[in-house]
């Protein structure tokens, strides 16, 4: 294994992943009437491929004029 790798710990085991999750849930506290909602516009073009294909450029297209 790469000594450069091998030396590091990954954030999500020491401990900083939990501590700055807590930190973002005490700043902003999930209300309940909030609904939940995706950042995520257009799903089937979130990958390399499909945003590649013709088709499905034709496809999100015919979607959005409908």
């Amino acid at each position: 294994m790469a000594p450069h790798i091998a030396n590091t710990t990954p954030v999500w085991l020491n401990g900083e992943y939990i501590k700055g999750v807590e930190q973002l849930a005490k700043e902003a506290p999930l209300q309940a009437s909030t609904p939940l909602t995706s950042t995520i516009d257009n799903f089937y073009m979130t990958d390399a491929i499909s945003r590649a294909s013709r088709t499905m450029a034709k496809c999100v297209q015919a979607r959005q004029a409908a």
